[in-house]
């Protein structure tokens, strides 16, 4: 990595200690499971020679932008839902935020390794973090029931690309028959989710229409989710007709940015198609406006 690649990452910069962490483990041999120290204090069971994993190995963190309007957003007390939770990475920063009051942080994660891998790490969090986690080895869809988990050959590299959309390689696949849950089932009323993280691999149309009465009451507050799709999409539509309003989540040097789908993007450096559909835009706005990266202090 050059040199400029450090001084733009502000995983590096609010953490000087990471540079000489990521030197090392590039130098080194690369484990095929390890145990990472997140930036607040969490362990988290990884495997550093797939896309995720090794993202949190090198750098301390994974999608930062995301990471901080999770930070900012929840307080003690909160609920919040990781929604294809994968290692457990984002469910980190929920529990550590929502603990206490009774918070709850629901998370969902269909793949049985990787689920376990999640309650590995869950159990080693102290407890007043780890009792606030609700594992739920489930996919989320429109009704309770049992789907196919689709596992393309990119899986190795990327174990966050399983999904219950069927790829046109379907001769290239495992396939794995898991539960499937509802949103509207897992937060009846009068449950308010102060947060939801949506990634389920182009699923996200299925699992909102198993959210028709989260949407339709307002107690699904706001949404973070990634979208490859041509803005407006069908996801964002259907976030739009409940009246929620949309931004791109972006990433810069000095801290997140709301952009308005539609409007011009600025040149920033890369991050995932993420989103944010929220019923409280004022203060989303509020939130990504001060400097900083709090997570990561």
């Amino acid at each position: 990595m050059r040199l400029g690649d450090y001084i733009n990452k502000p995983e590096y910069i609010h953490r000087p200690s990471q540079v000489l962490r990521r030197i090392w483990r590039g130098l080194s041999p690369m484990p095929s499971q390890a145990w990472v120290t997140l930036p607040w204090g969490l362990s988290l069971n990884v495997r550093p020679h797939e896309v995720v994993g090794r993202a949190i190995w090198l750098t301390g963190a994974f999608e930062l932008a995301v990471s901080e309007m999770i930070w900012r957003s929840l307080r003690p007390g909160d609920l919040a839902a990781d929604v294809g939770a994968n290692v457990g990475y984002h469910t980190s920063l929920m529990a550590c935020r929502c603990a206490g009051l009774g918070g709850c942080v629901r998370a969902f994660e269909p793949h049985p390794i990787i689920h376990g891998e999640l309650a590995s790490s869950v159990a080693r969090w102290p407890k007043e973090v780890g009792q606030t986690v609700d594992l739920r080895q489930a996919a989320v869809t429109s009704v309770d029931s049992e789907v196919v988990l689709h596992i393309p050959k990119e899986f190795a590299g990327n174990r966050g690309v399983a999904s219950v959309e069927a790829f046109e390689q379907a001769s290239e696949m495992d396939r794995i028959v898991v539960k499937a849950v509802s949103l509207d089932r897992e937060f009846e009323a009068p449950s308010v989710v102060r947060l939801m993280k949506l990634d389920v691999e182009g699923h996200e149309l299925s699992a909102l229409a198993g959210a028709r009465e989260l949407l339709m009451s307002g107690r699904l507050r706001t949404v973070i989710f990634e979208d490859h799709c041509p803005m407006p999409s069908a996801v964002t539509n259907e976030f739009t007709r409940h009246g929620y309003s949309i931004f791109k989540l972006l990433k810069t040097v000095s801290g997140p940015f709301l952009e308005p789908i539609g409007g011009p993007t600025p040149p920033l450096p890369f991050e995932a198609p993420n989103y944010v559909a929220t019923l409280d835009p004022d203060e989303c706005f509020a939130i990504a406006s001060s400097p900083g990266w709090q997570c990561l202090v």
